[in-house]
């Protein structure tokens, strides 16, 4: 009795979050009741990325609890794509709206979670294209310890590694460049050519050496940098509604 019970009131939140009546405490709200409903989950996330195209409203998730409740669906429902896209969205939009937000994704652990998103689902380019633009908005920070635990927690080498499974992912490319040119690292400077002369293979061999050396999990693979449409593209884009193209 008690599951059908639990099973109707599942049923009668999904078909009223559906419906658009909700307001952004009244999502959260439900997110937090049904924490394993995965059909909730999904459409919480869903009406929580259409309100964080308002600068004020997704500020206002940040304040009444909804960063925390975001990461919990996301670590709640680790293989479910459709989420874990929607859920990188509302990060991305959360970081850019405010201060307050920017350091409570950093306090609630969004970047682990970003980066075991990452790494579980290393075959899927949507969903680290929307990673990389969730990182990307984070690390837009001028505070210089969240970029610090962005690189440090695995962000650099995870978005690499992103590009190196999809080298002709030009989307996943340009978000991939952009966040690591926010963490610091430009792409362009590695493996580059000087112009006016040729250096000897042993000399290029020397140098790519020294940097593997001292930048083993930074260095960024040479192809980036041969893509000009990527260098040049401005930041933007992340990730799509829950379920939805980038």
């Amino acid at each position: 009795m008690n599951e059908e019970m639990e099973r109707a009131q599942v049923e009668k939140t999904l078909s009223y979050l559906e419906s658009g009546s909700g307001d952004i405490s009244d999502i959260i709200v439900a997110m937090r009741r049904f924490p394993f409903s995965l059909a909730i989950q999904r459409v919480s996330i869903e009406k929580l990325y259409a309100h964080c195209f308002d600068q004020e409203h997704a500020h206002a998730i940040g304040l009444v609890g909804g960063i925390r409740t975001v990461i919990d669906a996301m670590e709640h429902h680790p293989e479910d794509v459709s989420l874990q896209r929607g859920g990188t969205g509302v990060i991305k939009h959360l970081a850019g709206a405010s201060s307050y937000n920017l350091e409570m994704l950093d306090k609630m652990g969004a970047v682990g979670i970003i980066v075991s998103t990452m790494e579980r689902h290393s075959k899927c380019a949507p969903l680290l294209e929307s990673c990389c633009w969730a990182m990307e908005s984070m690390s837009r920070s001028s505070n210089s310890d969240i970029k610090m635990h962005l690189a440090k927690g695995g962000g650099v080498h995870a978005a690499m590694k992103a590009v190196e499974i999809f080298p002709n992912n030009e989307s996943l490319l340009r978000a991939a460049f952009h966040c690591l040119r926010q963490l610091g690292y430009n792409p362009s400077s590695y493996n580059s050519t000087p112009q006016g002369g040729k250096h000897s293979q042993q000399q290029r061999q020397h140098n790519s050496n020294s940097q593997q050396q001292q930048h083993q999990q930074h260095k960024v693979p040479s192809f980036i940098s041969h893509r000009g449409s990527v260098g040049s593209s401005s930041g933007g884009g992340g990730a799509p509604r829950s379920g939805g193209s980038g």
